[in-house]
């Protein structure tokens, strides 16, 4: 049986030559392919069998009919595993960026509202505290007032005499 590295040799002056000026060569080939025919079924079989090739191919048929109805193109890797990460991981990075900052807004203008409460709070804290003391002075007032009159109650005039 011919080795199909006997037929390769046999190709370049085939692949060079124009086709009727070198029959004797292109039969030659065919007779050694002609040849080798039965151990090639024998190899692909045994692959098939090996590798679950079958399934393998099923898959395949799966995928290419599925890539048809698709009008993106499909993904193909660049032979620079960094740049081939970069391009799937960077548009979900750049998505959750986005995501972060909208987050991030909301909470600067939550927080900005809840600043303001608080201002009102103690705004209205100081105010309080501002009509307490007036009270309280208020109080002092009327209180040292009513000692007054206090003083001009008829019994202690009468307990001096």
């Amino acid at each position: 049986m011919r080795k199909f590295s006997q037929i390769c040799e046999d190709l370049p002056p085939i692949l060079q030559a124009e086709p009727p000026a070198d029959r004797e060569h292109t039969q030659a080939v065919h007779l050694r392919a002609s040849d080798c025919h039965p151990g090639w079924e024998d190899d692909i079989a045994q692959i098939m069998e090996e590798g679950n090739l079958q399934c393998k191919l099923a898959d395949l048929d799966r995928l290419e009919a599925a890539a048809k109805e698709s009008t993106d193109p499909a993904w193909r890797p660049s032979g620079v595993p960094e740049r081939d990460l970069c391009s799937f991981v960077m548009p979900y990075y750049q998505q959750q960026r986005q995501y972060l900052r909208r987050e991030l807004k909301k909470l600067q203008k939550e927080n900005a509202a809840l600043s303001q409460r608080v201002l009102a709070g103690r705004e209205r804290i100081s105010q309080s505290e501002q009509r307490i003391a007036a009270g309280v002075a208020e109080w002092r007032a009327s209180s040292s007032m009513l000692e007054a009159f206090g003083s001009l109650s008829p019994l202690q005039n009468f307990n001096h005499l």
